[in-house]
Protein backbone atom coordinates (compact mmCIF):
# COMPACT_ATOMS: atom_id res chain seq x y z
CA UNK A 1 0.00 0.00 0.00
CA UNK A 2 0.99 3.51 -0.53
CA UNK A 3 2.11 5.71 2.13
CA UNK A 4 1.11 9.16 1.95
CA UNK A 5 2.46 11.43 4.10
CA UNK A 6 1.12 14.75 5.49
CA UNK A 7 3.48 16.97 6.39
CA UNK A 8 2.26 20.92 5.21
CA UNK A 9 -0.72 22.51 4.32
CA UNK A 10 -0.53 21.50 0.50
CA UNK A 11 -0.41 17.82 1.63
CA UNK A 12 -3.34 18.36 3.80
CA UNK A 13 -4.96 20.13 1.11
CA UNK A 14 -4.49 17.54 -1.66
CA UNK A 15 -5.78 15.04 0.71
CA UNK A 16 -9.07 17.27 0.76
CA UNK A 17 -9.18 17.18 -2.37
CA UNK A 18 -9.07 13.35 -3.04
CA UNK A 19 -11.65 12.63 0.23
CA UNK A 20 -14.13 15.18 -1.65
CA UNK A 21 -13.48 13.25 -5.02
CA UNK A 22 -13.68 9.94 -2.90
CA UNK A 23 -16.50 10.74 -1.49
CA UNK A 24 -18.89 12.25 -4.00
CA UNK A 25 -20.34 9.23 -5.82
CA UNK A 26 -20.90 8.04 -2.41
CA UNK A 27 -23.33 11.15 -1.10
CA UNK A 28 -25.04 10.81 -4.74
CA UNK A 29 -25.82 7.80 -4.08
CA UNK A 30 -26.71 7.95 -0.18
CA UNK A 31 -28.39 11.29 -0.69
CA UNK A 32 -30.06 11.38 -4.06
CA UNK A 33 -29.82 7.74 -5.51
CA UNK A 34 -30.95 5.28 -2.51
CA UNK A 35 -33.78 7.63 -1.23
CA UNK A 36 -35.11 8.16 -4.29
CA UNK A 37 -35.15 4.61 -5.46
CA UNK A 38 -37.41 3.78 -2.14
CA UNK A 39 -39.56 6.66 -2.83
CA UNK A 40 -40.13 5.73 -6.61
CA UNK A 41 -40.65 1.73 -5.38
CA UNK A 42 -42.78 3.11 -2.74
CA UNK A 43 -45.09 5.09 -4.78
CA UNK A 44 -45.34 2.72 -7.61
CA UNK A 45 -46.68 0.17 -5.32
CA UNK A 46 -49.25 2.57 -3.88
CA UNK A 47 -50.24 3.18 -7.63
CA UNK A 48 -50.82 -0.56 -8.12
CA UNK A 49 -52.61 -0.97 -4.97
CA UNK A 50 -54.84 2.16 -5.86
CA UNK A 51 -56.10 0.06 -9.00
CA UNK A 52 -57.65 -2.31 -6.60
CA UNK A 53 -59.36 0.72 -4.81
CA UNK A 54 -60.46 4.01 -5.91
CA UNK A 55 -58.81 3.64 -9.39
CA UNK A 56 -60.19 0.30 -10.28
CA UNK A 57 -61.98 1.97 -13.28
CA UNK A 58 -58.70 2.99 -14.77
CA UNK A 59 -56.68 -0.34 -14.58
CA UNK A 60 -57.40 -1.25 -18.36
CA UNK A 61 -56.70 2.03 -19.29
CA UNK A 62 -53.36 1.89 -17.58
CA UNK A 63 -52.31 -1.28 -18.65
CA UNK A 64 -53.28 -0.02 -22.31
CA UNK A 65 -51.08 3.12 -21.98
CA UNK A 66 -48.03 1.87 -20.47
CA UNK A 67 -47.84 -1.50 -22.35
CA UNK A 68 -44.74 -0.69 -24.57
CA UNK A 69 -42.78 0.75 -22.02
CA UNK A 70 -43.92 -2.44 -19.41
CA UNK A 71 -41.25 -4.27 -19.68
CA UNK A 72 -38.31 -1.55 -19.26
CA UNK A 73 -40.45 -0.70 -16.00
CA UNK A 74 -40.19 -3.86 -14.88
CA UNK A 75 -36.69 -3.87 -15.48
CA UNK A 76 -36.54 -0.39 -13.23
CA UNK A 77 -38.43 -1.57 -10.70
CA UNK A 78 -36.01 -5.11 -10.94
CA UNK A 79 -33.02 -2.40 -10.72
CA UNK A 80 -33.94 0.34 -7.89
CA UNK A 81 -34.51 -3.02 -6.09
CA UNK A 82 -31.21 -4.28 -6.61
CA UNK A 83 -29.56 -1.14 -5.69
CA UNK A 84 -31.79 -0.43 -2.67
CA UNK A 85 -30.82 -4.11 -1.23
CA UNK A 86 -26.93 -3.82 -2.50
CA UNK A 87 -26.68 -0.86 -0.60
CA UNK A 88 -28.65 -1.75 2.65
CA UNK A 89 -26.01 -4.77 2.78
CA UNK A 90 -23.06 -2.55 2.19
CA UNK A 91 -24.73 -0.54 4.92
CA UNK A 92 -24.98 -3.34 7.30
CA UNK A 93 -21.47 -4.86 6.72
CA UNK A 94 -19.67 -1.08 7.00
CA UNK A 95 -22.22 1.13 9.26
CA UNK A 96 -21.71 4.73 8.55
CA UNK A 97 -20.79 4.10 4.82
CA UNK A 98 -24.15 5.97 3.41
CA UNK A 99 -25.41 6.45 6.71
CA UNK A 100 -28.80 5.31 5.48
CA UNK A 101 -31.44 3.84 7.47
CA UNK A 102 -31.90 0.51 7.78
CA UNK A 103 -35.55 -1.44 7.76
CA UNK A 104 -35.90 -2.89 11.20
CA UNK A 105 -36.46 -6.80 11.29
CA UNK A 106 -39.90 -7.35 11.42
CA UNK A 107 -41.23 -4.64 9.69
Amino acid sequence: MTKIEITDFTDEQALRTYVMARDMPRATMAYGVYPNCVKALAEYDALMARFQTDLADFTEYHADVVKAVAPYIDQLQQAMGTIVAIMQAIEAAAPGTFGIELPQEGK
